[in-house]
């Protein structure tokens, strides 16, 4: 590695680790949120990268761990020194020149002797499965629907002559010997019911029960009364300098980001999370409409969790 170049990874790698102590974060913090082993993060605030697998893992952790502390302007000065190093491998690489064989083709065409072989089975097999399967059933299937068919019938007819049966058997109204009906008066009329009149029940019938009767009298009831809707708690993280905050809910990280100076952010608590903040006297915090002030007195780390009926305070290491 040329010297120049060393000396550039080196006072790069110095500045990372001022950004990081400046948010009070410490490696272990660092691994937690990047997943990167503590052995690279070492390495990249050394600027040495001699136990790193290749140059495209020292890309990705170096970005990745400028992203996490906020300190991507480093990432431009960072660039040129890491291509410098990938086209000086480039250059070493020794050129491979020879001469190959290519693959021998294993697919050859068939022959078509044998598509139609295989072709004539096929209908030989089909034609002796439908001669079979004929011989085997007899009578074929149109004949049993039109049996089927017959017997629908003989059914039909049978209901039909049940049901004039059954209109022969009702009570026919009683003739005087001039022919007429005992209920005609001789003008041969009969007076509509009106739409609100109800049909006389025939004799011996028991009239049916009104709408009334069935659906009881239209007492006015009371609606039940509105379950209190619960409200949600609420917290709202205002930074007042460079702080990394990381939110979560038991195992799951919900939000983790370095807030600015003048940026806010806020959330709804439905469930009990716990908060990191990295500077914890660089920002305030406001709880459920209350403010807390700032969440730790010192420049350290802080974790302090907050639960859905309102209560809050640190957590224990």
């Amino acid at each position: 590695m040329p010297e120049h170049r060393e000396d550039t990874l080196q006072d790069l790698g110095k500045e990372v680790r001022r950004k990081r102590e400046e948010l009070g974060l410490s490696l272990k913090d660092v691994h937690e949120g990047t997943k990167i082993r503590t052995q690279f993060l070492e390495g990249i605030e050394r600027g040495d990268f001699s136990e790193f697998p290749g140059t495209v893992y020292v890309r990705g952790f170096i970005r990745t761990y400028l992203q996490f502390i906020g300190a991507e302007e480093f990432w431009g000065e960072y660039l040129p020194v890491l291509s410098e190093g990938t086209e000086r491998v480039r250059e070493e690489e020794p050129s491979v020149v020879g001469s190959c064989t290519p693959p021998t083709k294993g697919f050859k065409p068939a022959s078509r002797f044998w598509i139609f072989a295989i072709l004539l089975l096929v209908a030989v097999g089909s034609s002796w499965y439908v001669w079979y399967t004929w011989d085997q059933n007899g009578v074929p299937s149109f004949a049993v629907r039109e049996d089927n068919g017959g017997k629908n019938s003989g059914t039909v007819n049978e209901t039909a002559r049940a049901t004039a049966a059954g209109e022969s058997a009702l009570p026919q109204p009683a003739r005087t010997d001039a022919g007429e009906t005992s209920n005609e008066a001789g003008s041969g009329s009969r007076e509509p019911l009106s739409a609100d009149q109800p049909a006389a029940p025939l004799a011996g019938m028991t009239p049916p029960p009104t709408a009334a009767e069935l659906v009881g009298a239209n007492a006015p009831q009371t609606p039940p009364a509105a379950p209190e809707k619960k409200k949600d708690k609420e917290l709202v993280i205002v930074a007042n300098g460079d702080c990394w905050v990381r939110v979560r809910q038991g195992t799951k990280t919900l939000y983790e980001r370095t807030l600015k100076a003048g940026e806010s952010v806020s959330f709804t608590v439905k469930d009990r999370i716990e908060v990191t903040y990295g500077r914890a006297g660089s920002v305030r915090t406001r709880w459920n409409g209350e403010d807390l002030g700032n969440p730790g007195t010192t420049r350290g780390v802080e974790r302090i969790f907050y639960a859905p009926d309102g209560s809050t305070g640190r957590v224990s290491q």
